[in-house]
């Protein structure tokens, strides 16, 4: 197979590192920012299962874990597609030839175990767990996991993998559940002990269907096998984990309990934005009081239960298992009793008390609670419409899929987990399948329900640049559902304007939604945050960040990461426009990475980017600008993209070819002309004479044409990119 093109415009095919049966897997380089990728090709044959191979991208996108192999971009290579994803370096499990002892293949199994339990956590199961789909690099001990072709998420798909590695039930049955992972996670142990598959009798026994028991090693660490036959349990319901013997988790959590100067810095987990530590404390410190044997033996249960993972620097509590262990007294008290009926009653009091103060995760979490303790009932439940509502007003792939996936279990595929899923696609850049989703449903009677299906088209336009036409044709009918409606629509339009960079028509659309009767605190959060957007673009600075930090307090007392993400880069943008931001806060980046959306921490890294350039920071401005582009290969928005290459082409960096990017900027269709403006000021600096005359002259015109030149826009003002385009660099190196 030969390459037709340059895939997005960015990954180059370099060489062929394998070949199946079906695809290839090509070393290829990102061309935006010199890191090698795999290029993984395959042939789009008419009649093939192309809603399964959807399904394979959206979950490898819901995948955003440590230990898996990331997806970075999906492009079309004449009739192939290609996924783009991270190069990993290292040889399949166990990384070299022949037995290895048990004391290095430990660790790596250990690894292998958290990436598992992320797999799952997700409730998704990888159903090829196998050596060649686990990558380790001896040389740092990192291992990857590969290959999630086979990989599900519906009770209802089928099992399958490699028969070497496959469950005794898949074999027979051709069913999966998490519990075959383990199976396979057995074998794969097994292999790395023995340098090879296990025994011929076993082999053949499994392939048959007539295994008697477990695998049983004989000559390995006694520990080593003790595992193995835990994972490789006839009875799925059997298979276990391994975990600590008692005396040590009693000496490893006293070793913990005594170094920390406090509960908070027990824990593990992003203080910024997710405040993991802080909501762990606050919970242990209600269960356990001030003494350390009653917080120790609170934390052993936790751990037992799964609920908590024990590492050498701390304990790492979930949020979704941090929910859970939240639940008040009475709730406790009838799950305790089995009292269907006063279950169902405060979960629900208890969701929407927590709805009212904007905690939407919460609420989505005893939402669920009631409905797994309903009566099996022809129809969805009312509580099922809220599930959904306030799981997409989160605005975050991960709640959505939860949300879907429990509906689904509950009551089937329907209408509901179809409007799920559509605004899914549509966050994760499925546009088409977002789209004829949205499309095949009726409009709903349910005000609330009826406002996701149009967001999801409006969505869907706004990325296609053609938001305003969607919105002339659905806005009026639903504007007339009534006040919450109306705001929405109104919301709409005023993001419309802010996109065209009509920034004051934007404000005075958004003004006092935020007080509309009837939104929840959520709500008038997103609204504020609209507006002081907004109002940052309008030059009004101190006003726009006021706005933010009001939300920011209001978003952080919700734990509504995304919002509290929104203020907080709104309020960086705005220090940075007056210089005032001076230093990189990298565990807030790393809070950012850790929300499952890429284009916040894209703009946060090109604010931070500019700020370092404009600071004589060159290097790090660079390492900015290339990781805001890598942030931007799932979600191809294109202004972020055009301005980080804009600094990497100004601050020196390679690769920049100054043509070539000039003709992208053509060829995009971009939010205005500020956009292009800040563009043209790095084609000027890295052209040849001929093109760089060219574009002074049109920056001349540009610039003489825009109300205010002078503002400072993301990296610089109109008039600061004529004025570097003319002197032919922004800046040289610190202290300069």
């Amino acid at each position: 197979m030969t390459w037709a093109t340059l895939i997005a415009d960015r990954y180059q095919p370099l060489s062929l590192a394998g070949r199946g049966a079906f695809a290839e897997v090509w070393r290829g380089e990102d061309t935006a920012t010199g890191e090698p990728v795999a290029l993984k090709r395959t042939r789009l044959n008419r009649g093939e299962d192309l809603d399964g191979r959807r399904r394979e991208v959206a979950i490898m996108r819901a995948l955003r874990l440590p230990g898996v192999v990331r997806l970075r971009d999906v492009g079309v290579d004449g009739r192939f597609e290609v996924l783009v994803m991270d190069w990993v370096e290292g040889a399949p499990f166990p990384g070299e030839p022949g037995p290895m002892e048990w004391s290095r293949l430990r660790p790596l199994v250990m690894s292998l175990i958290e990436t598992l339990r992320g797999v799952h956590a997700l409730r998704l199961r990888h159903n090829d767990l196998k050596p060649d789909n686990v990558l380790v690099d001896l040389t740092t001990g990192r291992v990857t996991v590969l290959d999630f072709n086979l990989a599900a998420e519906r009770p209802t798909d089928g099992g399958g993998g490699t028969p070497l590695t496959m469950a005794p039930e898949v074999i027979r049955d051709g069913v999966s559940t998490q519990a075959s992972d383990l199976y396979s996670l057995g074998i794969v142990i097994a292999y790395g002990l023995l340098g090879g598959w296990p025994p011929e009798d076993y082999v053949a026994a499994a392939f048959s269907g007539t295994l008697t028991g477990p695998l049983r090693l004989q000559g390995v660490d006694p520990e080593a096998a003790a595992w193995v036959e835990a994972l490789t349990q006839l009875d799925p319901a059997r298979r276990r984990l391994p975990e600590p013997t008692d005396p040590e988790l009693d000496a490893n959590l006293s070793a913990l309990l005594a170094r920390a100067a406090s509960l908070e810095e027990l824990f593990l987990g992003h203080r910024a934005l997710h405040h993991l530590p802080e909501d762990a404390a606050r919970i242990l410190g209600e269960r356990a009081g001030d003494d350390p044997a009653a917080q120790r033996a609170e934390l052993t249960t936790w751990v037992r239960r799964g609920e908590a993972r024990l590492h050498a620097h701390g304990v790492e509590v979930p949020r979704v298992t941090l929910q859970r262990l939240d639940e008040p007294e009475a709730l406790r008290a009838a799950l305790a009793r089995q009292e269907r009926a006063e279950v169902i009653r405060v979960a629900e009091d208890r969701a929407m008390a927590l709805a009212e103060v904007g905690r939407l995760a919460d609420a989505c979490l005893y939402l669920q609670l009631a409905l797994v303790w309903r009566p099996p009932e022809p129809d969805v439940a009312p509580a099922a419409e809220t599930l959904a509502v306030y799981s997409m007003a989160q605005e975050l792939p991960a709640p959505i899929r939860e949300a879907r996936l429990e509906l689904e279990r509950l009551y089937g595929e329907g209408p509901l987990s179809r409007l799920l899923e559509a605004y899914e696609s549509a966050l994760n850049g499925e546009l088409d399948y977002a789209e004829g989703l949205a499309q095949s449903l009726r409009p709903f009677v349910s005000e609330a329900l009826e406002i996701w299906r149009v967001a999801t088209l409006v969505l869907v336009a706004r990325r296609r640049g053609r938001g305003r036409e969607r919105l002339t044709e659905l806005g009026p009918a639903l504007a007339a559902r009534g006040p919450v409606a109306r705001a929405k629509v109104q919301r709409w339009w005023g993001q419309e304007h802010y996109l065209a960079g009509e920034y004051e028509q934007a404000t005075g659309l958004v003004s006092g939604v935020a007080d509309v009767p009837g939104l929840r605190l959520d709500e008038r959060v997103a609204a504020t945050l609209q507006l002081a957007s907004a109002t940052l673009e309008t030059g009004r600075i101190e006003d726009a960040e006021r706005l933010a930090l009001d939300a920011q307090a209001l978003a952080a007392a919700a734990r509504l990461p995304l919002y509290e993400a929104r203020a907080v880069w709104i309020a960086q943008a705005a220090a940075d426009r007056v210089d005032r931001l001076h230093e990189t806060d990298r565990a807030l980046l790393a809070a950012f990475d850790h929300l499952s959306v890429t284009d916040l921490p894209a703009w946060l890294r090109l604010t931070l980017a500019a700020a370092s350039a404009r600071q004589g920071r060159c290097e790090e401005a660079l390492e900015l600008a290339r990781r805001c582009v890598g942030n931007l290969t799932v979600q191809n928005l294109p202004e972020p993209q055009i301005l980080a290459t804009a600094v990497i082409g100004l601050c020196g960096g390679e690769p920049f070819d100054a043509q070539a990017f000039y003709e992208r900027l053509d060829r995009l269709s971009l939010r205005s002309v500020r956009i292009r403006v800040q563009a043209l000021a790095a084609v000027a600096c890295r052209a040849e004479a001929r093109l760089r005359r060219s574009v002074i002259f049109e920056l001349e015109y540009l610039v003489a044409d825009l109300p205010d030149p002078t503002r400072r826009l993301e990296l610089f003002s109109a008039t600061e990119a004529l004025e570097i385009a003319r002197r032919g660099y922004w800046v040289k190196k610190l202290g300069d």
